[in-house]
């Protein structure tokens, strides 16, 4: 959650798991980063999704937040400049996994992604 820190997040965690009867649970924290947010309004975002509609010619799906790691935090914090993400791949290529598609697979859904010439 955004202006939350994990070392913020575990004692909440831990009062929580207790409060609900849970104290016999042992939690071990391995490490932990802290959320970056960018401001959907900023223009940054804009160019972002213009690009993305432009080039795909089709509507943009817009998450405002989303689950994961990556370096963004620290790119915000040092660099101060906005973050965008892009989804790009086969929805089904379960990135992942311990599986993985075959390159026939995306080679025959890539074209109906892009947009006609």
């Amino acid at each position: 959650m955004p202006f939350q820190s994990p070392e913020q997040v575990l004692p909440l965690l831990r009062a929580h798991l207790d409060q609900e009867g849970f104290s016999d649970v042992q939690i071990t924290f391995l490490g932990g980063e802290s959320p970056a947010v960018t401001d959907p309004d900023d223009p940054f975002i804009k160019m972002v999704i213009d690009t993305a509609k432009t080039f795909t010619g089709r509507p943009v799906q817009v998450i405002p937040m989303i689950g994961g790691s990556g370096p963004n935090y620290v790119v915000q914090k040092f660099l101060n400049v906005p973050i965008a993400m892009s989804g790009i791949g086969y929805p089904g290529s379960q990135a992942h996994a311990p599986t993985r598609i075959s390159v026939w697979t995306c080679i025959s859904w890539a074209p109906n992604t892009l947009p006609a010439s």
